[in-house]
């Protein structure tokens, strides 16, 4: 491992004068962990050189950090809460810190700014932020008042704060319902898209972080890096190691990383219905011990299952399981539940990076090919043309893999498919994941391995509770969008959007929405309705562009695409 940094003196900086932090410098490499759980004092964890926890002891008020970066999360947060709707930053190229945000003639948006860590759009001077209606927020929302928060002058980089108060400061807004799943959703990318994208190999889903990096407050040329958020159990957590943040969080221990793996609570989820063993008929359905016949309602306890082909099935239940009247078995779990049972039935929780992979194969498998109902369920069958789920209750390994790859998807365009014991060019076998993790490799290298050309990317499942996918819609797109490129590829600012989804528009206007990658419209039936189509297509085909943003240029574009040379482009019909 990258032995994580960090400047034990820090302690003194700003008490004890620089001969006592010359003094304390260590010679081994450090990593310092505070986390809040909102009871009683934080507690500090710091590691030795082999990444073993070397001491524990309460957060003591003399402990500092500089803001860095974090600045821009409490603005984030404010804006959202207040439901500030802040227009792009357009990057023109004169400025060097835009290399954080975009390039030159494209544009940023809040939530791609904030894991990004573009402090040029956060500036809130450029977002009109009054510092007396910040200071009243922060002072209502925050107990007690912590001075470098509430005064927005001085909420800056260089800015030093206990951090003892700083994660108070973020268990508090854990009261913010909508400010906090907003932002957290957000950080979500830091990991696989951000500022600490690849530390999503030793973390998963496990923590929603921001980075932030600083000068050292004693070394020249020095810097200190790490990250402040939440855990899965809302408590707050800061590290911080010396280096900049990408360095620090470049190595890791998986005994460090397992320090911040906590009991999930208990979140908003999809729904998964599944109609278990939808080959096989079933003739009885038996209760143990008492050897009585169920009839419909729900399952609990242990059964015996008599199939018609002779065979039968023993098994143990908790929850989530019907039986209906046509002596059929119905699932319906939670998400994470529903990965945990595929899990169990078709792989094994060992070796974990091969199970890992696999986790997040299941996932993204479930969403590209389940059918979904108006209440948000996925909707799939228990069969090997699908998924095989499993009947009996989730194991605890295979639930904490499910947790820890939690909302984890495969991007790309590639299809996802994958076997037990057979490798092809169109599908995975667990037996060369589980060799591939005997070799060393992590989920992630097992996953490009397997997959080339593809990433780790987020299923945000809150956002997608709002839709009823237009899958027809969706394949007219897709096919017309492909027509449309060789036009597209002329004009400036054109990126191909990938997988885009269509949902149903129960009221109002067709839209876009860049963040989900998504557009909602009516139907397929009229001109109007395809000039639609293509309107928010090019909507987040020039996102990163000020023709995106241009309504002319958009309608002009997309009546050019659907009506040039007589409807070229509208042949394909659903």
């Amino acid at each position: 491992m990258k032995y994580l940094l960090f400047f034990t003196a820090i302690v003194f900086i700003f008490n004890s004068g620089c001969h006592a932090a010359e003094t304390d410098y260590p010679s081994e490499s450090k990593l310092w962990i505070a986390i809040y759980t909102g009871t009683g004092k934080a507690r500090l964890f710091v590691t030795d050189k082999n990444g073993d926890i070397s001491s524990v002891s309460t957060l003591e008020d003399s402990l500092t950090t500089p803001l860095g970066s974090l600045w821009k999360l409490f603005v984030y947060i404010y804006i959202t809460d207040k439901g500030i709707i802040p227009e792009p930053y357009l990057c023109k190229g004169k400025d060097p810190d835009e290399i954080f945000c975009c390039k030159p003639g494209h544009a940023i948006r809040a939530e791609e700014a904030l894991y990004l860590s573009c402090g040029l759009f956060f500036d809130p001077k450029r977002l009109r932020i009054d510092p007396q209606q910040w200071k009243s927020y922060w002072k209502d929302k925050v107990r007690p008042d912590f001075e470098w928060l509430t005064r927005i002058e001085i909420l800056k980089p260089d800015t030093p704060v206990q951090v003892r108060e700083l994660l108070t400061a973020l268990y508090q807004i854990n009261t913010l319902r909508f400010a906090l799943s907003k932002t957290q959703s957000v950080l979500s990318k830091v990991l696989t898209q951000g500022t600490a994208k690849g530390a999503v190999r030793y973390l998963g889903n496990t923590v929603k972080i921001k980075t932030f990096t600083w000068n050292h407050p004693v070394l020249k040329d020095k810097y200190i890096g790490g990250f402040a958020g939440w855990l899965n159990d809302g408590a707050s957590v800061w590290l911080a190691g010396e280096g900049k943040s990408q360095d620090v969080l470049s190595g890791w221990d998986s005994r460090v990383a397992n320090l911040l793996n906590r009991p999930r609570a208990k979140t908003w989820e999809p729904c998964v219905e599944v109609r278990f063993f939808d080959r096989y008929p079933i003739d009885k359905i038996i209760k143990m011990p008492d050897e009585e016949s169920v009839g419909s309602g729900p399952l609990k306890g242990l059964f015996r299952i008599a199939f018609k082909n002779g065979n039968s099935l023993t098994f143990k239940t908790e929850r989530g399981l019907y039986c209906e009247k046509a002596l059929s078995i119905f699932g319906k779990f939670d998400l994470s539940e529903y990965v945990a049972r595929v899990i169990d039935r078709e792989i094994e929780t060992e070796p974990v990076e091969a199970a890992k992979a696999f986790a997040i194969l299941i996932r993204t498998y479930l969403i590209r090919n389940a059918a979904q109902n108006k209440g948000c369920c996925f909707r799939i069958a228990d069969s090997s043309d699908f998924q095989r789920v499993s009947v009996q209750s989730p194991t605890e390994a295979a639930m904490n893999l499910s947790y820890w790859t939690d909302s984890l998807i495969l991007t790309g365009r590639m299809p996802v498919n994958y076997r037990s014991d057979q490798t092809d060019s169109e599908s995975f076998s667990w037996t060369r994941a589980k060799k591939l993790a005997g070799e060393g490799c992590y989920f992630d290298e097992i996953l490009r391995i397997a997959y080339p050309g593809s990433g780790i990317g987020l299923m945000d499942i809150r956002e997608n509770a709002d839709c009823e996918r237009l899958t027809h819609i969706e394949s007219w797109l897709r096919l017309n969008a492909e027509k449309w490129e060789s036009y597209l590829m002329s004009l400036p600012g054109y990126e191909p959007p990938e997988r885009i989804e269509v949902c149903r528009l129960g009221s109002g206007n067709p839209y876009s929405d860049i963040e989900k990658n998504r557009i909602t419209v009516r139907s397929l039936d009229t001109l109007e309705d395809k000039i639609s189509i293509a309107h928010e297509y090019l909507h987040l085909a020039f996102k990163n562009h000020p023709c995106g943003t241009d309504e002319n240029f958009i309608e002009n574009t997309a009546k050019t695409l659907i009506l040039k040379e007589g409807g070229e482009y509208e042949r394909f019909q659903n």
